[in-house]
């Protein structure tokens, strides 16, 4: 009786039969195996394209995931440029603000002034007309 068997097997049966059949020649038994050794390794690698083929269709899925994570960063950067740029700008309206502010006290004082010029010129005709009329 065999006693050594692979790790993983299992006999049900151990049974001795006489052969009846004819014996082929080593060749044509060779060819034969060979011939099945053949198919299942291309049927192999058939289902290996196939694994490679749907790895790859992954790889691609991930490359232009990749791709889009590269926009969005630089998407990120340009849009932090731009928030720079506007607080610059922020910066620079509030520095305009002020001065237009300032602008505007100074026009609000010339238009005082004017009003004041205005109001002693008057007064200055009622003197002149009131001392033209004293005849001084």
């Amino acid at each position: 009786m065999i006693t050594n068997f692979p790790a993983d097997a299992g006999v049900k049966e151990n049974a001795r039969h006489e052969y009846l059949d004819r014996i082929p020649k080593i060749d044509s038994f060779a060819l034969v195996f060979n011939v099945g050794q053949m198919r299942t390794f291309i049927e192999v690698g058939k289902n290996l394209e196939r694994k490679m083929d749907v790895s790859l269709e992954k790889q691609d899925e991930m490359l232009g995931k990749q791709e889009m994570i590269k926009k969005q960063d630089e998407q990120i950067d340009i849009t932090k440029e731009i928030l720079h740029e506007t607080k610059h700008i922020s910066a620079r309206q509030e520095e305009q603000a002020e001065t237009a502010g300032e602008f505007v006290e100074k026009l609000n004082s010339i238009s005082r002034a004017d009003k004041e010029i205005k109001r002693h010129r008057e007064e200055f005709q009622q003197l002149k007309g009131a001392i033209r009329k004293a005849g001084i």
